[in-house]
């Protein structure tokens, strides 16, 4: 029986990764197909290094590690390849614009289980209560500490609407939003 099993999901097709599978928008694949022009890449788009991968990535905005190619290239099976391919490579670029996402909402749910009234707003007793409920994690002078940092405005609480939340953490010198890469400040209209 587990051998049948086996048999039975080694035969099943995989899904092949080429540009059209990848879920990129068409904008997003004109924005792609430039950066390869800009970066000299489209002569040989079929076969592209690991380097030439994460030279892309940073051109198209996203800043990933060497060890965070490396993941998302073992999930796709790709990670011992000698080349990747420009159909391998929006997969992988997709793959990395889902984990942006994936983060935004879950700061964002994070800031919602601290804004405890559902004001948009985190106030110090908020914070204070939410703290306590997790064991004391921050003291009171570090807990005012966190606000001095996070409060843009002054006003005693940290605000802050949905979507803005990476673009608030950068302003404070928490780094959570992707890199602008030379392309990636020309191309930014084409990829959203």
């Amino acid at each position: 029986m587990l051998r049948a099993r086996a048999r039975n999901s080694a035969a099943a097709p995989e899904l092949a990764l080429t540009q059209e599978t990848s879920g990129l928008s068409g904008r997003q694949l004109a924005a792609g197909v430039k950066a390869l022009q800009v970066l000299h890449l489209d002569e040989r788009h079929n076969q592209l290094l690991p380097s030439d991968v994460l030279c892309f990535l940073r051109a198209v905005g996203l800043n990933p590690t060497p060890d965070a190619l490396d993941v998302k290239l073992r999930a796709m099976k790709l990670h011992h390849a000698q080349s990747i391919t420009w159909g391998q490579l929006t997969h992988v670029w997709s793959a990395l614009l889902r984990d942006v996402a994936d983060e935004e909402d879950l700061l964002v749910r994070a800031f919602e289980f601290f804004d405890k009234d559902g004001n948009g707003e985190i106030s110090i007793a908020e914070l204070r209560t939410t703290m306590a409920e997790l064991g004391g994690l921050l003291s009171d002078a570090e807990i005012m500490e966190f606000v001095g940092l996070m409060d843009v405005n002054d006003d005693g609480a940290i605000g802050v609407r949905r979507g803005r939340l990476h673009g608030m953490l950068n302003e404070r010198g928490f780094d959570c939003q992707p890199q602008q890469g030379a392309l990636s400040a020309t191309t930014a209209s084409l990829t959203k």
